[in-house]
């Protein structure tokens, strides 16, 4: 009898380390889910969202006279119309343009010092982020 109860003492004990180590692996991989939910989420978000935005500058549009530079925004995608902020980094400063059409080419112009290099890029998408030079003309 002693024995008996020795052993169900032991099923017991090994239950209840059984129910401990699922729950800890439930939380874990509850945790590692939303995790992975959350980031996947967040960058397909993105990725769909900029996708609309894809542009190029026109080589040899850029220029900069009389305190104005300008140069010329080529959407490379056709489509449905689609309205963004561009971001233009001059010096270190962030200067945002009024919302503009991605869906045709159209001139940009801004009050600003002479800017040598610039970046260019759709407001909430800096992975499409153009580095411009005015001296050179060129942008990459």
């Amino acid at each position: 009898m002693a024995e008996e109860s020795k052993r169900v003492a032991l099923l017991v004990f090994l239950f209840f380390i059984f129910i401990f180590l699922a729950v800890i692996i439930f939380v874990f991989s509850y945790s590692s889910y939303r995790q992975t939910k959350n980031y996947t989420t967040e960058t397909t978000k993105t990725s769909l969202e900029c996708s609309s935005y894809s542009f190029r500058i026109v080589g040899g549009s850029i220029s900069y006279e009389n305190s104005t530079l300008s140069f010329i925004i080529d959407p490379t995608l056709g489509g449905s119309s689609v309205k963004n902020s561009l971001i233009i980094t001059v010096a270190g400063e962030d200067i945002e343009t009024q919302p503009i059409d991605f869906t045709f080419k159209q001139k940009i112009k801004l009050q600003t010092e002479e800017p040598g290099s610039f970046e260019v890029y759709p407001k909430g998408c800096k992975d499409l982020l153009k580095l411009c030079d005015s001296r050179t003309n060129r942008c990459e």
